[in-house]
């Protein structure tokens, strides 16, 4: 009999966490079952094991029973109450945003928008467009004007649900010095348009789909290319920004020149740097200025802008060689006792880049810059700022 038992044992397959998981998937995805019926064929799973000796197979199963939860959510139909963003949200959301989700852009979009809802009552729809294509009432930056002394900026609403006529309405938004919703509209407006020249003068590369938060703009010289980078940033604390050279679109192994801005935006210093393959350490060569001329700098109305030449050639193998193609990097952060801390934004070119050549790489730009991007893109940033925040 002992035997028998033991047998009978042995033919159950061991089941894991994972495997659990699977099973869930397929009752809800594939077999269009409730969640009521999926948790019954669990608990039969359950009672079985426990029947002939295994142990609790849904025991210590967190993921699973988030699932399970995310389940029957999904099929809840009750709709659940909207209830209103409280300034408590709004600090957290602003703290997380500074700190870094998508873009610098992005996240200065955010911040702005956020504040000017709340502070101005807007609803979503009075601040946002439902689609690509902007709409004669679609809020612009052109709707924004500034005090000249920054204590204060009016929002044209060119429709509103408190406006039935459509013959638009003015909301002034006046400063705080809590959320300091006038000084972060100020830092978005100034983000810079994209340079004329590029596509002819210039080569560009950045992330001017209206405005732009970061731009690289590149010609070609005699024995060399002529760099300039233009970085829009938060306040003139000491920083770095870089653009990186890599045959792989990698982080690893690039060649990378940055701009050091120090004590109070007053020192600007140049270097060449290398990413060591295999590690993410950032190294400082060892003559990091050699082959760098030509070097200006300067930190004006939030934007950092650095221009130098950079020698086509260098005796340091870690200085790459800039006839060749490769994959664009940039990165910016932190400046804790005069060395560079790890990056907190980094972007990457879609394709490898002639620097020989002059492409404009750097993105579309509309004389009519929408105030927000469209609302369902909004929607998707709020679910993953709503997911970061309500982690924390």
């Amino acid at each position: 009999m002992a035997m028998t038992n033991q047998n009978h044992i042995n033919s159950v397959p061991i089941i894991d966490e994972d495997c659990l998981i699977y099973f869930v998937t397929y009752c809800k995805n594939s077999l269009k079952l409730a969640h009521a019926t999926i948790k019954l064929y669990l608990a039969g799973i359950r009672h079985n094991y426990l029947r002939i000796g295994h142990p609790d197979p849904l025991s210590n199963c967190a993921r699973l029973e988030c699932i399970l939860r995310g389940i029957k959510k999904s099929q809840n139909n009750v709709k659940q109450k909207r209830l209103p963003i409280t300034s408590q949200i709004l600090k957290q959301l602003c703290c997380m945003l500074k700190q870094g989700v998508f873009s610098p852009f992005v996240d200065l979009m955010l911040q702005c928008s956020f504040n000017l809802a709340f502070f101005g009552f807007l609803r979503c729809g009075e601040f946002t467009y439902s689609s690509k294509i902007a709409r004669q009432d679609t809020l612009l930056i052109q709707n924004i004007d500034l005090d000249i002394n920054f204590q204060n900026f009016t929002v044209h609403l060119n429709s509103s649900k408190c406006d039935p006529f459509r013959e638009g309405i003015n909301i002034t938004i006046f400063e705080n010095d809590i959320f300091n919703p006038v000084d972060l509209m100020r830092r978005y407006i100034q983000c810079f348009s994209k340079d004329s020249t590029c596509g002819g003068t210039y080569g560009c590369w950045g992330d001017c789909k209206g405005n732009c938060s970061y731009l690289l703009m590149w010609k070609p010289v005699v024995s060399g290319v002529t760099f300039t980078m233009k970085v829009a940033l938060s306040s003139d604390d000491d920083q770095w920004a870089g653009f990186g050279f890599s045959t792989s679109a990698s982080m690893q192994d690039s060649s990378v020149t940055s701009c050091l801005m120090t004590n109070s935006a007053q020192l600007f210093t140049p270097e060449n740097s290398y990413n060591m393959a295999g590690q993410k350490i950032n190294m400082v060569v060892t003559h990091p200025t050699n082959g760098l001329t030509d070097t200006s700098a300067s930190y004006n109305n939030g934007i950092l802008t650095c221009s130098l030449t950079r020698n086509n050639t260098n005796s340091d193998p870690k200085v790459f060689d800039l006839t060749p193609d490769y994959y664009i990097l940039f990165a910016r952060g932190a400046i804790s006792g005069g060395n560079k801390e790890k990056h907190s934004f980094t972007a990457k070119s879609s394709s490898v880049v002639d620097f020989q050549s002059t492409k404009d790489l750097s993105g579309g730009s509309a004389s009519d810059v929408a105030m927000i991007k469209p609302f369902k893109s909004i929607l998707v940033m709020l679910s993953v700022s709503a997911i970061v925040l309500f982690s924390m």
